[in-house]
């Protein structure tokens, strides 16, 4: 019952959105990427200020089989496009 009060992408957006202003990063959400599951999102970070491009994440937020029961994080790897 929830959920009705709290629709996914109004949260989404919301919680976003307060990332951007506390840590001074803009998010963009990337349609059209190729990810392991049409539900993923990819986003791309920036820095507000310099518009400098500091990565990429993925949000892949619903339950489907084959996949982790609970939450996970998994480490990011740094890497250089030279």
């Amino acid at each position: 019952m929830v959920k009705e009060y709290f629709p996914v992408e109004h949260v989404i957006d919301r919680t976003l959105f307060i990332y951007q202003e506390l840590l001074g990063l803009d998010f963009k959400r990337l349609p059209g990427v190729q990810t392991w599951h049409p539900d993923v999102q990819c986003f791309e970070v920036r820095d507000s200020e310099s518009k400098d491009l500091l990565g990429h994440f993925y949000l892949d937020l619903h339950p489907r089989d084959n996949k982790y029961g609970h939450a996970a994080v998994f480490p990011l790897i740094k890497r250089n496009n030279d």
